[in-house]
C-alpha cells in the first residue's frame, strides 16, 4: 500500500515544505496550498507536511483528504493523495533536522517554497486578572503582544544545550535553509518565508542573549530574530536566485497555548471583540492567518517586486475580507545581527560535524 511518503512526485511539480503543518496556521497554509494544487489552471504542486509527531501528521493529512472523498471528486482525491506528503522532523533536535533534510533530498529533486511556520510558546501559568485589565484598558497592547495573560517558561534548554524556544522556532529552521539551499537552486523563483508574530518587538531581543535563555520573553525574542535573519540573509540568498521574506499570520486562535476549552473559548471571544473594534490583524482562524504566506508563495509571480524590509501581514476587515498589509520592520544594528549570524553559523557547523560523526550525514 502506498503511504504518504511513497507516492511518486512528478519532476515537473513544484515542491513546498510547510513546518508545523498538522495544526494551527501551518494546517491553514496546507489547506490553501492544496486547493491551489488541485486547480487544473495551476502548475502541479507537492506539499510536504513537516511535522514532529507522525500520528498527528497522518491524522491531519487524512482530514485534508477526507474533503475529497465523495464519488464525484475521485480525480481530485487521487491528485490530493499524491500532492500531500509527510516529513517527520523535530525542529528542537539538530539530529532530527539534519536527518529530515537528508530524507527530503532523497525523495525530492527540488524545493520551491520553504515556509518556516512551526513554533512553540511554552507557558508556566496564566494571569487572568492582569490580562483582563489589559483588555479593557489597553486593547491595542493585547492585540500587539497578547497582553499579560500568559507567563512564559524561562531559562529552559534542550538536551543539546540550546535555548528551548530558540531551537524550535529559529535554529532548526536555520539548519533547514543551510542544508536545503542546493535543492532550492533547481527552482525558477524559490522563496523562504520566515514567520514573525504580532508580538515580535526589538524590546524583547538582545544580540548578547540571542537564544533568550536569560530573558523573560523567549517567544517574542525568537520571532524578532526570525525577522532579522530574513532581512540579513536576503541579499546573500538573492545572489543565488533565492528570496527571503517575513510574513505574519496576525492574531489567530491556534491552540498553541493549550490552556483548555474554557480559556480557548474566551480567547476566541476576545479576538472577535478586537476585530469589531477595528484592531488590525484579528484573523481568528488559521485559514485566515495563512493569507500572507499563500500570497507570497502562490500569488506573487515576481519576487523581485517584493520588499525584503517589509513584514507581509495577514489582515482582515471586521466583515471578514482577507487581505495582505505591508508593515515596515524595525531596523537593528547590522553589526550586532552579523555577529549573531556568525555565532549561529558556528553552531550549525558544530552540530553538523556531530551529525556526520553519528552517520546522519554522509559528509
Amino acid at each position: 500500500m502506498l503511504t504518504a511518503e511513497s507516492h511518486s512526485v512528478p519532476t515537473s511539480s513544484r515542491v513546498a515544505i510547510v513546518t508545523g503543518a498538522n495544526s494551527g496556521v501551518g494546517y491553514g497554509i496546507v489547506q490553501r496550498l492544496l486547493e491551489h494544487a488541485l486547480d487544473p489552471r495551476n502548475e502541479p504542486l507537492t506539499i510536504v507536511m513537516a511535522c514532529r509527531n507522525r500520528s498527528r501528521a497522518e491524522a491531519a493529512r487524512a482530514k485534508l483528504l477526507a474533503q475529497y472523498a465523495s464519488k464525484d471528486m475521485k480525480e481530485k482525491a487521487m491528485m490530493a493523495e499524491s500532492a500531500l506528503q509527510i516529513l517527520i522532523v523535530d525542529l528542537s533536535s539538530t539530529k532530527s533536522v539534519f536527518g529530515a533534510c537528508e530524507e527530503f533530498k532523497r525523495r525530492f529533486s527540488r524545493l520551491d517554497y520553504l515556509i518556516l511556520n512551526a513554533g512553540i510558546l511554552p507557558c508556566d501559568h496564566m494571569n487572568i486578572k492582569e490580562g483582563l485589565k489589559n483588555l479593557f484598558t489597553r486593547p491595542a497592547y493585547v492585540a500587539k503582544t497578547g497582553g499579560d495573560f500568559f507567563s512564559q517558561r524561562q531559562g529552559t534548554v534542550t538536551a543539546e544545550g540550546l535555548g528551548e524556544v530558540f531551537a524550535a522556532n529559529v535554529f532548526g529552521h536555520y539548519i533547514m535553509i543551510k542544508e536545503l539551499e542546493e535543492s532550492m537552486r533547481g527552482s525558477p523563483c524559490p522563496r523562504i518565508l520566515w514567520f514573525s508574530s504580532t508580538t515580535a518587538s526589538p524590546e524583547f531581543f538582545t544580540a548578547a542573549d540571542f537564544q533568550c535563555v536569560r530573558g523573560d520573553h523567549p517567544y517574542e525574542s525568537s520571532k524578532r530574530l526570525c525577522e532579522l535573519l530574513a532581512i540579513d540573509m536576503h541579499d546573500e540568498l538573492k545572489q543565488r536566485n533565492i528570496y527571503s521574506f517575513v510574513v505574519s499570520p496576525g492574531n489567530c486562535f491556534t491552540g498553541l497555548l493549550d490552556q483548555g476549552w474554557i480559556i480557548a473559548a474566551c480567547w476566541v471571544g476576545v479576538l472577535y471583540l478586537m476585530r469589531f473594534l477595528f484592531i488590525s490583524g484579528c484573523n481568528i482562524t488559521p485559514r485566515n492567518g495563512a493569507t500572507s504566506a499563500f500570497y507570497l508563495a502562490c500569488e506573487v509571480e515576481n519576487p523581485t517586486a517584493l520588499d525584503p524590509t517589509k513584514l507581509y501581514h495577514a489582515d482582515i476587515s471586521p466583515l471578514g475580507r482577507r487581505y495582505v498589509r505591508e508593515l515596515t520592520l524595525a531596523a537593528e544594528d547590522s553589526k550586532a545581527v552579523r555577529s549573531v549570524r556568525r555565532e549561529m553559523d558556528e553552531l550549525w557547523r558544530k552540530f553538523r560535524a556531530v551529525a556526520v560523526r553519528d552517520g546522519i550525514l554522509a559528509r
